[in-house]
This record gives structure tokens, sequence and C-alpha cells, in this order.
């Protein structure tokens, strides 16, 4: 399946709500945290379905990632904003679940 190239976080945000990514979460004290639920999730409750980057041609501090998230055990899929370049100890608990993105690549 070929992804669809977005332009603006906007239109990648409707879109991954159009098909049913009605959460949203956090990064909390490096946990992901679902705000709706009121609930920390470890890594082996959630994957990573879709990353989106926006880092073209902005400064660090305005880059931002769009993680297509879903909660396993309560069937339900969200989304994460990750953004000024988050990517050390905050955003650790995505390390292992966006590596596909770069499997063979």
């Amino acid at each position: 399946m070929v992804q669809k190239i977005y332009f603006t976080i906007v239109d990648v945000v409707a879109n991954l709500q159009a098909r049913g990514f009605i959460l949203d979460f956090s990064i909390i004290g490096g946990k992901l945290y679902c705000i709706q639920e009121q609930c920390y999730l470890e890594p082996e409750e959630f994957d990573v379905l879709e990353m989106h980057c926006f880092h073209q041609f902005v400064p660090v501090s305005n880059q931002t990632d769009v993680y297509a998230i879903e909660f396993h055990s309560r069937s339900l899929k969200g989304i994460l904003l990750n953004s000024g370049g988050k990517t050390s100890k905050q955003a650790s608990i995505l390390r292992t679940k966006i590596r596909k993105f770069w499997v063979g690549n």
C-alpha cells in the first residue's frame, strides 16, 4: 500500500480522525498517556501504525511528527503529536515502535 503524502499537519490529523483515530495521546514522563482514557500505556499495549514527519525547511523547534497509535487492549486508535525535535528521553518509548518504518529502506 502506498502511503499518501500530506503537506500540512492539519491534513494528516483530519484524515486520521476520519479513519477513526479519535483519541489524543501525549508523552508524559517518558510514558505514553491516553488523555480520554486517563491511563498510561506500556510499549506492549500499543503500536504505531503510521508516522508522518514534517521536518523539511523548518527549524528544529518547529519540527513535528504525527503518529497514528493503536491501543490494543481496548481496540482504540488515536493520534500523538510530537513536536520540537523531542527524540531523546521523552520519545524513547516510541523508538522500538517506529524502527519498522526504516527497516529495509
